[in-house]
């Protein structure tokens, strides 16, 4: 992933299926896929076209989860614009979870140490040292996207 120094907005789409999705205002002809995968219980998959802008944002199942029940507290040291792929690939990881928050819904996918924390619009967007994910934080002042998510994460709960 490659920084930009510009803010992309995103729009979160509420759907009783899908914890979580995010898309651009833009339609972009979908060309690439970036997807993190924990076994076959846990997607994140991250869509661009081929200019590299991410439009799209999907927690499509998370098997590991828990609700918070505080305020996402913004990282002080962040820097204002957005993240572009540089290549398309599933990266499968041992790390997948995610804490919902009353303001916030973040997706962990490795426990590398956090190099750079880079804020567009609503999504926080924390990256390693190799400019590799380590994990999206998607802000939600209304607590509409972390209600959506935690409901459809219970509803489709393993057993």
């Amino acid at each position: 992933m490659k920084y930009i120094d510009k803010k992309i907005k995103r729009i979160a789409m509420l759907d009783c299926y899908i914890p979580l999705q995010l898309k651009t205002k833009e339609e972009f002809l979908t060309d690439e896929y970036l997807f993190f995968r924990k076994e076959n219980h846990s997607l994140l998959e991250i869509g661009y076209a081929q200019n590299s802008i991410i439009h799209s944002i999907t927690l499509l199942i998370c098997k590991e989860y828990k609700e918070i029940p505080h305020l996402y507290a913004i990282p002080k040291d962040y820097k204002d614009g957005d993240v572009l792929i540089d290549n398309s690939k599933e990266i499968n990881t041992d790390i997948f979870y995610c804490e919902i928050y009353l303001n916030a819904v973040k997706i962990i996918v490795s426990n590398n140490e956090v190099n750079e924390i880079i804020k567009s619009d609503n999504v926080i967007w924390e990256l390693d040292n190799n400019n590799t994910l380590v994990s999206i934080c998607v802000l939600d002042s209304l607590g509409k996207i972390s209600y959506n998510c935690l409901d459809v994460l219970n509803t489709n709960a393993f057993n």
